[in-house]
């Protein structure tokens, strides 16, 4: 996992300078099966952050995109580690994306070598690697959200918990590790910080950026928003029905990734703000 996080380059007591934070960001986009959506929307994404600077590949114009960049301000240096997609299912692992997505991609974007094969999300791994987790629709949000928890108990070394023999009720541990109980609230908030984020795609699609997610989630110290954040636009799974589908769904994710990265360089500069006050109140 690259950087989820500015608190965890430095600490209040040892503040990382604003300028040295870390700006490498892994990005994975979640849908279904890993055909439609979420690589349209790698695939996008992918095209979008070529153009910013220090993307890792020279900028084809001078300016990250129309919305991530507000006239006269210098947008925030942003590098994207890993961009991935992947589906809640393995339905079509290894299959490469649907022949509609690749026309649309084409058609609508320029996008003519993107190429990918389908994969299942990889629980803990993917949620260790990647900073962020965007969910297609809600149903993906809510499977993501199970994978994260299940996540968190792999690494906290917790056995999944069972029904109790008998139906008795309950739930009972693992004869062969720990359960929650066991578990302090240090480790709980120090695995929690090495966990991706998974928020809902079409948040970063409101008009008014101040009601996209909160820069603090719950798992890094701040209010839990998950109802907040859960509103949003949903990806509809174009699959079984036209090209009409595909071309609101490339609508969507390109709207949605100018969004997203307009908040990450918003947020970028509000750690950089906090980390001075850190690091002025640790003096």
């Amino acid at each position: 996992m690259t950087s989820n996080g500015a608190q965890r380059a430095g600490s209040a007591a040892n503040p990382t300078p604003a300028s040295a934070l870390p700006t490498s960001v892994s990005v994975m986009f979640v849908c279904l099966g890993n055909i439609c959506r979420s690589p349209m929307a790698e695939g996008v994404f992918r095209h979008i952050t070529r153009n910013l600077p220090d993307s890792g590949s020279p900028p084809a114009t001078p300016i990250t995109s129309t919305s991530a960049r507000r006239d006269g301000e210098t947008p925030t240096k942003m590098h994207f580690h890993t961009i991935d997609s992947s589906g809640t299912g393995a339905y079509h692992a290894l299959q490469p994306p649907d022949a509609r997505t690749l026309n649309v991609l084409s058609a609508r974007g320029g996008i003519t070598s993107y190429s990918h094969l389908a994969r299942a999300v990889r629980v803990p791994e993917d949620f260790l690697e990647f900073d962020y987790l965007l969910a297609m629709d809600a149903d993906n949000l809510e499977d993501l959200r199970e994978m994260r928890e299940l996540s968190l108990r792999k690494v906290l070394k917790v056995a999944p918990q069972r029904p109790r023999r008998g139906g008795g009720g309950g739930l009972r541990k693992d004869h062969a590790g720990r359960s929650m109980q066991d578990v302090s609230e240090g480790e709980v908030k120090e695995a929690e910080g090495r966990l991706g984020r998974v928020l809902l795609f079409g948040a970063f699609g409101r008009k008014d950026p101040k009601s996209w997610p909160k820069f603090e989630s719950a798992a890094n110290g701040g209010a839990n928003h998950e109802e907040e954040d859960d509103n949003g636009e949903e990806v509809i799974d174009p699959y079984y029905g036209g090209k009409k589908g595909f071309d609101i769904a490339y609508e969507q994710v390109e709207r949605f990734s100018q969004g997203f990265l307009r908040w990450l360089e918003t947020r970028s500069e509000y750690e950089g703000k906090n980390q001075q006050l850190d690091g002025s109140t640790g003096e």
